[in-house]
């Protein structure tokens, strides 16, 4: 009887500590679903760790209040980026943006210039007029147009008398300078134009030669330089024509521009400009294409791209010249 109690009473004590591990187990298991659910921030990221039941701190560089600034984002590292509106630029933007400025429209009578064997020059065709959005400024416009050609260094010698003959005394090298150059404008560059924007868009004739790197060469570059200008304008490659360009009624202008037979091939820059109170208002701009066709093209092709082949055949022919010279002298004898 003793022993039936005994184990009975093991029993109620068994079931009594089951009952009581039960009662923790619950709790334990909620505690780890809520650590489970905030998982902390991998070290290094720079995302913001926070305690439970706690509001995310806002990114730096955040409006206080949860307010967000229009137009503005913030970056992963932190910090305001400023996003502009569509059609607004950013600040200092050139004041041609404005609707109501006036504007130079422009054409040539050709753009393209075909250098044959009887190519003896030619002559471009510029007008235009000037559009307006908004009632005309006060005083008559000023128009400038210019045409440059390619741009290469040039050598330039001075020579000079040396035991009674004349030799190369001295030499330089112009950085730059156009092969060919012509400017018109409706009056002179200098009551039409002001030095800043003249050095601003390299308008004059003596702004296209640059002497930059001669100045270590020689003791008077300058003297170097207007030698340049002096020759090619002999040449006819370097033309100031400082009245050619005529406005009629403050809307419509028109010049021409000729082209000499000795130009190179390349692309020619024709720009114009639209200058109001000695300051450019607008400017346009294109291109000639200045090009090499027919027999000239496929000879010069021949002499860059294969000289020997070029070379050979200019020995064949002058052969064949001089034995058709011969035999037709022979004939004639007869």
């Amino acid at each position: 009887m003793r022993r039936g109690r005994a184990v009975i009473a093991a029993g109620l004590c068994a079931l009594l500590a089951l009952g009581a591990s039960w009662a923790v187990a619950p709790a334990a298991l909620g505690q780890g679903a809520a650590d489970d659910a905030t998982p902390p921030a991998p070290s290094g990221s720079g995302a913001p760790r926070t305690m439970q039941g706690e509001a995310p701190s806002a990114p730096p560089g955040a409006p206080a209040g949860g307010r967000e600034t229009p137009g503005a984002t913030v970056a992963p590292g932190g910090g305001e980026v400023l996003v502009l509106p569509e059609g607004r630029g950013a600040p200092g933007e050139d004041a041609r943006s404005d609707p109501d400025r006036e504007r130079v429209v422009a054409a040539l009578s050709h753009n393209q210039v075909s250098i044959t064997t009887t190519y003896a020059g030619s002559e471009i065709f510029v007008f235009g007029a000037i559009k307006r959005n908004a009632p005309a400024r006060t005083g008559e416009p000023d128009v400038i147009v210019t045409i440059s050609g390619p741009s290469a260094p040039v050598t330039v010698r001075r020579k000079a008398r040396m035991f009674g003959v004349w030799a190369n005394n001295a030499s330089t090298v112009v950085d730059a300078a156009p092969s060919f150059y012509a400017v018109a404008s409706t009056g002179p560059l200098r009551d039409v134009l002001s030095a800043t924007e003249n050095l601003r868009h390299r308008i004059a004739l003596d702004s296209q030669v640059r002497t930059i790197g001669a100045a270590s060469d020689v003791a008077d570059p300058d003297a170097f330089r207007e030698a340049v200008i002096r020759l090619r304008r002999a040449q006819g490659l370097y033309v100031e024509a400082p009245i050619e360009v005529e406005v009629i009624e403050s809307t419509l202008f028109t010049t021409h521009v000729a082209l000499p037979a000795n130009i190179v091939e390349g692309d020619y820059v024709a720009r114009v400009f639209l200058v109001h109170d000695r300051q450019v208002i607008d400017l346009h701009e294109t291109v000639v294409g200045v090009r090499k066709v027919g027999l000239e093209r496929w000879l010069f092709a021949l002499s860059r791209e294969a000289p020997l082949q070029y070379g050979l055949l200019a020995l064949i022919v002058a052969l064949a010249m001089g034995w058709g010279a011969s035999e037709v002298f022979r004939l004639m004898r007869r």
